[in-house]
């Protein structure tokens, strides 16, 4: 990716970020939509689709790029995804995975329990 092409995936994250502040999601995601290639800023990216869709109240479909987002970002960053990922998971009814995203975002590594899905894994 030349700097050309970075300095244009920038203005589209931008343009995608300020749609949601203005609360706009639906903005956002066709703003997204139009990337091809995310590259280095996949997380980022990953986490203004999962917001966007959040907004939107679809929060079994704003899980998977949220906990995708937690994986790809600073670890501090990530606090705050995996404490959305959680009121996610509570709005899907699945408080069981609600409380192990909370343990996530306070730095508690669980280990999923008998029935519960790995990280990434759609609720049931």
């Amino acid at each position: 990716m030349d700097k050309q092409q970075f300095m244009r995936l920038g203005n589209q994250i931008n343009e995608a970020s300020g749609y949601l502040e203005l609360g706009l999601p639906q903005r956002t995601l066709e703003c997204l939509d139009r990337i091809e290639n995310p590259g280095p800023l996949e997380g980022p990216a990953q986490y203004l689709r999962g917001a966007a869709l959040n907004a939107l109240e679809r929060y079994s479909e704003a899980i998977v790029p949220l906990q995708a987002a937690a994986q790809l970002v600073p670890t501090e960053a990530a606090k705050h995804i995996w404490l959305t990922v959680s009121e996610c998971y509570r709005h899907a009814g699945r408080s069981d995975l609600a409380i192990q995203s909370l343990a996530n975002a306070r730095g508690a590594v669980c280990p999923p329990g008998p029935g519960l899905p790995e990280a990434g894994e759609q609720p049931g």
